[in-house]
Parts: structure tokens; C-alpha cells; sequence
């Protein structure tokens, strides 16, 4: 009995080490994130185009977009649904004009997760949308903390990403640019700027701090 005792209580000690292990991993990592936004933001390694949509280059042929960091979503004076829908169309938008420039190619293509847009907003963006691979579930599991409080500030109340929404949407840079038109006429509709405004003051939104 003492034996089995003494093992219980060694694995219990094992497992509770390990999880205080993985969260205090989990809490370094997102602090580091945290803090070393504004730098990144500076050195152009995250390319804002929207105060909360910015895009990262993982390899050749490949952009992973982001809605914002905590760093940035903090600092926003709205987190609601319509906001991220504002600053995703606009972002879209201003990649749309640099993919008209020639500063990407077409074969390029954007990918995130996402949990707060259904497929059908996803797919008027159009974007087409899979599940998640098991590395891509690693780093949301690694996220999810963050985004539980994030989604709780949008929400005013505390509230918990559904897991079972969450997917990955993506959309070679080609069939992206088609829909520019649609970004800015969206975007235009839900501020009320003008054309201009819109491309005009991406470097003011890249810099925001």
C-alpha cells in the first residue's frame, strides 16, 4: 500500500509539475510576443496594412495574416466584430495595391486562423477554408489563453474560443487581388473616408503605437 501510495503520489507531483511547466512556457512565450511587437513592427518583419491586420512571411510563396496582436488589440478603443471586419477589408485592400505594384507574386499565397469569421464572411472575402494540420493546432493551443482573454475584452464578458470553430483560410495572392474593388467598397462603406484616405494612410496605421 505505502508503495502504491508513494508511486500515486510521485505521478501526481510529475503531472502537476509538467502542467505548471507548460503554462509558465505558454505565459514566457506570449509575453515575449507581447513585448517585442512594436520592434518587429519597426523592422517591416510584421507588414501592417490596417491597425489590426498585418501579414508575416513564413517562406517563399507564403503569408501568414494576423487580425492584431495583444499589444495592438489593447490599444484599440473598439474590438467588436464590425471593427475587425473594418480593418480586415482595409488591410485587404492595401495588400490588394502592393500586389498590384508587383511587390508579391501572384503565386503567393495568405493563410491564418481564424475563429471569429464564418465561412461564408470567409468565402465573400474569398478565401477558401480547411482545417487545421496537427503543428498549426500546436501553435493555436500555444495562443489560446490570449485569445480567450482578447475575444472576452471584444465580448465584454468572460467567454472561451470554440475550438470547433476554428479553422485555416487561405487564398492565393491572384484570386485575392480580383476582389479589391470589394474590399474598398466595403471598407469605404463602414468608415465613410474617402478612396484616398483608404490607401493613403497606411503608413500612419503601420507605425501606430
Amino acid at each position: 500500500m505505502f508503495v502504491v501510495s508513494a508511486l500515486t503520489l510521485n505521478s501526481m507531483d510529475a503531472l502537476f509539475t509538467g502542467f505548471f511547466g507548460l503554462l509558465a512556457f505558454i505565459v514566457i512565450y506570449r509575453f515575449i510576443r507581447y513585448i517585442t511587437t512594436p520592434l518587429l513592427k519597426k523592422i517591416g518583419f510584421y507588414n501592417y496594412y490596417s491597425k489590426a491586420f498585418f501579414t508575416v512571411p513564413i517562406w517563399k510563396n507564403r503569408l501568414e495574416m494576423h487580425m492584431g496582436t495583444s499589444w495592438d488589440l489593447f490599444r484599440l478603443e473598439r474590438l467588436d466584430a464590425k471593427t475587425q471586419m473594418f480593418y480586415l477589408a482595409k488591410g485587404l485592400a492595401k495588400l490588394c495595391a502592393e500586389i498590384e505594384q508587383g511587390k508579391f507574386s501572384k503565386e503567393t499565397v495568405i493563410y491564418g486562423t481564424t475563429y471569429y469569421f464564418s465561412n461564408a464572411t470567409l468565402q465573400r472575402f474569398g478565401f477558401r477554408v480547411r482545417e487545421q494540420s496537427l503543428f498549426e493546432k500546436f501553435m493555436f493551443g500555444l495562443n489560446y489563453l490570449e485569445l480567450c482573454l482578447l475575444f472576452s475584452i471584444s465580448r465584454r464578458k468572460l467567454s472561451f474560443v470554440n475550438t470547433d470553430l476554428v479553422k485555416v483560410a487561405y487564398c492565393p495572392l491572384e484570386r485575392l487581388v480580383q476582389n479589391k474593388a470589394d474590399y474598398e467598397r466595403l471598407a469605404l462603406r463602414m468608415s465613410g473616408q474617402s478612396p484616398h484616405r483608404l490607401i493613403d494612410d497606411n503608413q500612419s496605421d503601420a507605425l501606430a503605437a
